[in-house]
């Protein structure tokens, strides 16, 4: 898959799952989200309410999604969390779909 085709069709969903699980179960603030993540935090605002991302994703990719937020929570209490990292979790994502 083009790197174009995912940040279009994809990406807006599994950062949806990815920012609602940060916030809900790992009790992250919205500021916090969005600056691990690289976008606002009306980005976030919008995703934690469903307004962003609403596509449904298959099982296997809510699982893959999870597990990367997982990663990025134990990176920021490590705070190692690089901008490196993140591109490397979403290409993860990508390469699944």
């Amino acid at each position: 898959m083009r790197c174009e085709d995912f940040v279009r069709d994809y990406l807006p969903s599994v950062k949806s799952c990815i920012v609602n699980v940060l916030y809900k179960e790992f009790g992250l603030t919205q500021v916090e989200i969005s600056d691990a993540l690289k976008i606002t935090q009306p980005a976030v605002s919008q995703y934690i309410s469903g307004v962003r991302g609403c596509d449904v994703l298959s099982e296997e990719i809510l699982k893959e999604s999870r597990e990367i937020a997982l990663e990025i929570h134990v990176l920021l209490r490590k705070e190692a969390l690089e901008q490196e990292k993140l591109d490397e979790l979403f290409c993860r994502v990508c390469k699944k779909i």
